[in-house]
């Protein structure tokens, strides 16, 4: 089973933010424990939201089980296309609904909505630099990796690509 992607509007975080009493009333979906891990991120995407000029597909998605009606997971687009046509994309799973390949469908869903906008030739993405889940998610949706960096906060990443054909 796959899990669906829906753009998340200001009023699905800002409901989040409320609470997971407050999201679940508003749309009927339980919101799974670290469905987004970070601390902070839902402020941060809400500032960005209202601040920016982000359009449709360059929104922040909602990961859902339907089977379970639950939030799951949440990602997208870490901003608008860049002037060389790439774009970056994130994704978070709770740990709970991780190893199902819920993460994989949904790197993939991304990567098609990139490539459909007709205004992306390459989707990358950044992992901690060692072999893990988010490197085998990467591998499984076509990505190579393709350089090296290092991160202040995080230390050497490694930087993923896949270009559209």
């Amino acid at each position: 089973m796959n899990i669906e992607i829906f753009p998340c509007s200001i009023h699905h975080l800002e409901t989040l933010i409320e609470g997971k009493k407050a999201f679940q009333a508003a749309y009927h979906l339980d919101a799974i424990e670290g469905y987004m891990p970070f601390e902070g991120a839902l402020e941060y995407i809400l500032k960005q939201m209202k601040d920016s000029q982000i359009w449709h597909p360059w929104l922040p998605y909602l990961f859902v089980f339907s089977p379970d009606r639950a939030l799951v997971g949440l990602g997208g687009f870490k901003s608008v296309p860049d002037p060389q046509r790439s774009v970056e994309i994130g994704y978070s799973i709770a740990p709970s609904y991780q190893g199902r390949g819920f993460a994989t469908s949904a790197a993939k869903k991304l990567i098609e909505i990139a490539f459909e906008s007709q205004l992306v030739d390459r989707v990358f993405a950044h992992t901690l630099a060692e072999p893990n889940a988010s490197t085998r998610v990467l591998e499984k949706c076509g990505m190579t990796q393709v350089a090296e960096a290092f991160e202040p906060d995080i230390g050497k990443v490694w930087r993923w690509e896949i270009e559209r054909v």
